[in-house]
């Protein structure tokens, strides 16, 4: 082999292979400037800041509305502090971002801010909120953040935060009946969605009407936020001592959604479809609670009475008896 003729050919060479290499000039200088996103503080950043969110705890995408906004908050900022611009687009209920949110959730409803780092938020006007999810499934918010002198620059993966705008929960304490005595009866309602509503509570016995009488079946509470609890304190009376059942009924009075059958109100657990007086019909959240009176026809504190008079009774017979002895 002809080793100085293979020499010569890799010196002509090397001159056009790294004559394709385009160097920058010395006074370019290339700065990847991350993304940091954390909890804005409770009330922060003005008018457009990231403030609190519904639930009152610390988030990284923060949530406050109603059936007609939706104002989506943060804090965001460069890793080297830098105060200049941050661009931000954030979606409601797209199913898959994947890799691309601008591309792949295109269709769906957005806000949008461009500005100073800090507490921000955006806004989305009449929210396409999903009310009639089933229970375990929930809206979604994700954002975009990227530097707007690099777009390409962006804060991945996407920060996400689940909710469900309209969800409660009923409950009753335990109570104790005599026949014939009163007795209260405790409905509460706690909220756990975004919207802060007033709500509707309904008591009813719906196995025999002639067990029991209810005063005052039907009351409301003033608007709760999320975990808020609301009380209502319908008074009983039991008529005969036996078994009977009590369905709690409550509603959202915000809650836009009509329904035809009970089936149409699965999405608050277990629903009913009530056609209430002023027409439409609405969906309640139902409880059904068995209640079971005491055998006593009298109160407890008669029944201790009627005891004592007993056993003073017996004392007395006894002395009476003895001295006659």
């Amino acid at each position: 082999m002809n080793y100085g003729f293979l020499a010569l050919v890799l010196l002509i060479s090397l001159p056009l292979v790294f004559a394709q290499i385009v160097l920058p000039p010395a006074e370019t200088s290339f700065t990847i400037l991350s993304i940091v996103i954390e909890p804005p503080p409770p009330g922060g950043g003005g008018d457009d800041g990231g403030g609190g969110d519904f639930t009152g705890t610390s988030q990284i995408i923060t949530l406050q509305g109603d059936l007609s906004y939706l104002r989506i908050g943060w804090e965001a900022r460069y890793f080297d502090d830098s105060e200049r611009n941050i661009g931000a687009r954030c979606y409601l209920n797209c199913p898959d971002p994947g890799n691309d949110i601008d591309l792949n959730c295109a269709a769906f409803q957005k806000c949008e801010y461009l500005g100073l780092v800090g507490s921000r938020s955006c806004t989305i006007s009449s929210p396409n909120y999903q009310l009639n999810l089933p229970p375990g499934q929930f809206n979604t918010v994700a954002c975009k953040f990227y530097d707007p002198l690099n777009p390409a620059i962006e804060y991945l993966p996407y920060p996400t935060r689940t909710f469900r705008p309209i969800d409660y929960s009923l409950s009753v304490s335990p109570v104790t009946a005599t026949v014939n005595e009163p007795f209260i009866f405790p409905a509460t309602v706690i909220p756990s969605g975004l919207i802060a509503n007033t709500y509707t509570l309904n008591v009813t016995e719906i196995s025999d009407p002639n067990v029991l009488t209810i005063d005052r079946n039907i009351g409301s509470t003033e608007k709760l936020s999320y975990g808020q609890a609301g009380r209502f304190f319908p008074k009983m009376i039991y008529l005969v001592s036996k078994s009977t059942t009590v369905q709690v009924l409550g509603n959202a009075n915000s809650d836009p959604v009509t329904c035809a059958v009970d089936a149409d109100c699965s999405y608050l657990g277990d629903g009913k479809c009530v056609v209430p007086q002023s027409g439409g019909n609405r969906c309640w959240k139902k409880i059904n609670v068995q209640l079971k009176s005491g055998l006593a026809s009298l109160s407890e504190f008669d029944v201790f009475g009627f005891l004592q008079i007993m056993l003073l009774a017996s004392v007395v017979l006894f002395v009476i008896k003895f001295r006659r002895k």
